[in-house]
């Protein structure tokens, strides 16, 4: 049986940052007051507001009335739920761009990155991929190296998310088929088998990467723009 995954995507550019502060809690605006650089504030602001909103949509309630609690090793769930169970949702944001996955009853994970040539790329290589990523990636002509290490980056990402433990387990311990991004060929053996895990990839902007990681191996992917609040594309996964 099919399961729809719902991923919705905005643009925090469009986004008004005062009606989105109506919509956190308390403790959510002091949280964002932790933040020292004004445009991480608003950052945070944004993003947990259109979450907020979002969730609202599939609860049929306020966005006010949405609170979260954290996992274990800090992933956010529902308030009310054990963590992956229910309604699950997973968030990325690069830039200005946002992305949100809402599925049920599995272990999600999403990631999106901006493709940036400044970031050391070679010394992130040498810790974050396993011997044959590293490998692959070192013999790829140098123009196409960023976009590749950025692909190969939010597959493993999305999957550490999906686990909740997030980039504290370390990005080497998920092993990718380079060849072939929607295949993982090892993870820890504390979350069973590679091929009991489907990555879907991504095609965003240009310029961006991204990946999805489900425990859930049949599913169908439903793509949304939030600001429309309508679907832009069904996609059948499978």
């Amino acid at each position: 049986m099919l399961h729809d995954l719902d991923l919705w995507l905005a643009d925090c550019r469009e986004q008004d940052s005062q009606c989105c502060r109506l919509v956190l809690n308390a403790a959510e605006l002091a949280r964002a007051q932790q933040y020292k650089h004004d445009k991480l504030r608003q950052r945070f602001i944004i993003t947990r507001a259109i979450l907020k909103q979002i969730l609202a949509r599939y609860q049929d309630i306020k966005a006010e009335d949405i609170y979260f609690e954290r996992g274990q090793y800090g992933k956010l769930f529902l308030s009310g739920q054990r963590e992956g169970e229910g309604l699950v949702f997973n968030v990325s944001h690069s830039a200005n761009r946002l992305a949100v996955v809402i599925g049920t009853e599995q272990r999600l994970g999403i990631d999106i990155e901006q493709h940036k040539s400044t970031v050391s790329l070679s010394g992130l290589v040498k810790k974050c991929f396993s011997e044959s990523e590293s490998q692959f990636w070192r013999g790829l002509p140098e123009s196409e190296q960023l976009e590749t290490f950025f692909d190969i980056w939010t597959v493993k990402e999305s999957f550490v998310k999906a686990t909740g433990r997030g980039i504290a387990l370390g990005l080497n311990q998920c092993v990718t088929s380079a060849e072939n991004l929607e295949q993982l060929v090892s993870i820890p053996d504390l979350y069973g088998l590679a091929k009991h895990w489907r990555i879907i990839r991504l095609t965003l902007a240009e310029g961006y990467s991204g990946a999805i990681c489900t425990n859930d191996l049949h599913c169908r992917l439903n793509i949304y723009s939030w600001l429309g609040r309508r679907a832009l594309a069904a996609i059948k996964i499978g």
